[in-house]
């Protein structure tokens, strides 16, 4: 599972809210240029900086932002490729997945109940065919 999704899990007030998740990773991207520049401004030794100085460091705060916005955003979509990839390996494969089942968000329950979904659906397609053996070996022997 990745690491991101997992740890943002533990916050407890975003663990049980997937688009929460999303906004606090969004905010947070958004707002590292803006305190960057705050703390620039609390910590230089002058009283005048220079605009162009200012744009330089809000242009490089803002790109390493989004960079990692963008990297932590691709994490948290990680669990829907996981299932995705699960699925898919089952229906080619028939590979039951082993999805994780402990996570409260939305994401966490549509992986609970695609685990829940396919295990059943498994079972059930066992069942028949061990159903349909039987009935052959029975009829012929008739």
């Amino acid at each position: 599972m990745s690491n991101i999704y997992y740890t943002l899990s533990k916050i407890p007030v975003i663990k049980n809210n997937y688009s929460l998740k999303f906004l606090f990773v969004a905010f947070i991207g958004i707002h590292i240029p803006l305190i960057s520049l705050i703390i620039l401004l609390i910590n230089s030794p002058s009283t005048e900086i220079s605009k162009s100085l200012i744009f330089i460091i809000a242009l490089v705060f803002t790109l390493i932002a989004t960079t990692i916005t963008l990297y932590i955003l691709n994490g948290l979509l990680k669990p829907l490729n996981i299932s995705k990839n699960a699925l898919n390996n089952y229906l080619n494969n028939s590979h039951l997945p082993q999805l994780p089942t402990i996570y409260k968000d939305e994401v966490g329950v549509l992986m609970h109940s695609l685990q829940k979904t396919i295990t059943f659906l498994d079972a059930h397609i066992k069942e028949t065919r061990n159903y349909n053996f039987s009935f052959a070996q029975f009829k012929n022997s008739a």
